[in-house]
């Protein structure tokens, strides 16, 4: 007889599951319980080429198919109380073993997204939230790639009156020393400092004319904390080739602090005009002069839309700074904001180079975040002449902040969702997506997205100059229930 074993994932959704079906089917009398239940399914079909912008051949295929599921479960038993989940089936290509679309659906990957209760105390304004939340910061124009993700934590929503609402979380995205194969030997049960917090606020003010979010965030990192090996760079220095490791072991010395602060606007009063637009500041230090990590920088977002009824012009750009080689090199100080997570959102200027894709499609070839580049753009959003089908047209042309002399530096996580494919001052990308959207049913979406992507690199980076176009065609089927 063949053996079989419940994975931690795998016993979190079953918990969950056995949960509502007691809420559901409880004795009755107990309580009256609102169960509901939706989500949805994408599987995208993709074929891709060049979008490792190398001369070297890669050696995945071009195409692909990838599947991603997705359900949320709600008990409410009050207006003032009520339990969310949200857990997932990971997105995984068909075929590639340890993502559960293998032979025999090997290993599915069910991981929990969301777990919080929501509730508010009698007769109050005060909204609270606790468990596995949604973390982020405000956005206007685009999603920043600083912070869009979930973790553990408790949340606080007051509103004041209909135009102002403050906001605030406490968070702990890694408290898990022991489970970091890369920490330094220490004996289970010694004090270690393996936590990171974050603590962020904001004041919303909401009117008929504009949204005005400023807002503010701060971290403490323990140096042995997982953040370390996560989300600092781990690639090599020097022109392509050179080879020369600035981050050999991936962690601080000792602890770190971190602070963001920004502003997210939009200008409503001047509609069908509707005016865009983000800032954020961030700088993160690690306290002690020896193996040390310092990255400091600021984005800024903007994007204009003008809504007629056949579609939606509009202009859009950014800015991120950079860095300078000297300051890696010798002081391991990048120009960059601290990245945490952006989860599988990140930037979103454009559907191919960034995250803009629809469903399981291919995107964010270039980055997750804006980190080192700045661009324009123009597009035509929801063009639509038939029922149920619309398109969106772009063009966008972006460039490096980053020394010339950094190029073939690779700036990566080993988390692998922030990595970004350097672009340095003399570097410049263009870049045209088609897409489109086709409503077969009301619960059934077909989106295809095509894009290509024409990139230049300066003689800096020597036999790795000469770049193919990217391009890429993929049909996402997105089925909502």
């Amino acid at each position: 007889m063949r053996k079989f074993t419940i994975a931690m994932p795998q016993r979190i959704f079953c918990l969950a599951v056995l949960t509502c079906l007691f809420l559901w089917h409880g004795p009755p009398g107990a309580f009256a319980v609102d169960f509901k239940i939706w989500g949805d399914t994408d599987i995208s079909l993709g074929w891709a080429s060049h979008t490792g912008f190398s001369n070297t051949k890669r050696s995945n295929d071009n195409f692909d198919v990838r599947q991603r599921v997705r359900v949320w479960t709600s008990a409410q038993v009050s207006e003032n109380l009520k339990a969310y989940m949200m857990f997932r089936i990971a997105t995984a290509t068909w075929g590639r073993r340890g993502g559960g679309y293998a032979l025999d659906a090997d290993e599915v990957v069910i991981r929990t997204r969301f777990l919080f209760l929501d509730w508010q105390p009698e007769s109050t304004d005060l909204t609270i939230r606790m468990g596995i939340i949604p973390v982020n910061i405000p956005k206007a124009a685009f999603f920043s790639g600083i912070l869009d993700t979930s973790a553990g934590g408790i949340s606080l929503a007051y509103k004041f009156n209909e135009n102002f609402t403050f906001n605030t979380f406490w968070a702990r995205p890694y408290d898990d020393y022991g489970n970091d194969a890369n920490a330094p030997g220490n004996p289970r049960g010694q004090n270690l400092m393996d936590e990171m917090d974050l603590f962020f606020a904001s004041l919303a003010f909401t009117h008929r004319t504009a949204d005005i979010i400023p807002w503010a965030m701060y971290s403490h990192i323990g140096k042995d904390s997982s953040y370390w090996n996560r989300n600092v760079p781990g690639g090599a220095a020097g022109t392509a080739g050179a080879g020369t490791r600035v981050w050999p072991n991936g962690r601080a010395d000792d602890n770190g602090n971190a602070w963001w602060s920004g502003l997210a606007v939009t200008v409503k009063a001047l509609d069908p005009l509707v005016l865009k637009a983000d800032f954020a500041y961030g700088s993160e230090k690690s306290d002690t002069e020896g193996n040390n990590y310092n990255t400091s920088g600021w984005q800024a977002f903007f994007a204009a839309d003008y809504k007629l009824g056949w579609g939606t012009p509009g202009i859009f750009g950014w800015y991120a700074s950079g860095s300078d080689r000297d300051k890696v090199e010798n002081d391991q100080t990048w120009g960059y904001v601290p990245i945490i997570s952006p989860f599988d959102i990140g930037f979103n200027a454009t559907s191919f180079g960034f995250g803009d894709w629809a469903g399981v499609n291919p995107g964010s070839q270039i980055s997750w975040h804006a980190a080192g580049m700045w661009g324009l753009g123009a597009q035509i959003k929801d063009i639509s002449f038939i029922q149920d089908l619309k398109h969106t047209v772009r063009l966008a042309y972006y460039q490096g902040t980053n020394d010339r002399d950094l190029a073939g530096f690779s700036y990566q996580s080993r988390a692998g969702y922030v990595d970004l494919v350097p672009m340095t001052k003399g570097d410049h990308a263009w870049e045209v997506n088609f897409n489109h959207e086709y409503k077969i049913y009301e619960n059934l979406i077909l989106s295809v997205d095509t894009g290509f992507i024409d990139m230049t690199r300066c003689r800096e980076w020597g036999p790795d100059r000469n770049v193919d176009t990217a391009w890429e065609f993929a049909a996402n089927f997105r089925y909502k229930f």
